[in-house]
């Protein structure tokens, strides 16, 4: 079994480093952790409404 304070140290030095991910096998439990990018909600752009063309008047 992992260690509350060992899984907590490894949490932190994948925070603070440049891995992604980490997969180690201790005392016959592995673990995998992974950094997931942030993600940035961008709002959606509002459809845009075009007016019909109007036919010319006859001359």
């Amino acid at each position: 079994m992992i260690d509350l304070d060992f899984l907590r140290s490894l949490i932190q030095a994948i925070d603070e480093s440049s891995l992604d991910s980490i997969e180690l096998e201790r005392g016959g439990t592995r673990i995998r952790l992974a950094k997931t990018p942030p993600q940035s909600a961008a709002p959606a752009a509002a459809p845009v409404a075009y007016a019909a063309p109007v036919p010319a008047p006859a001359p």
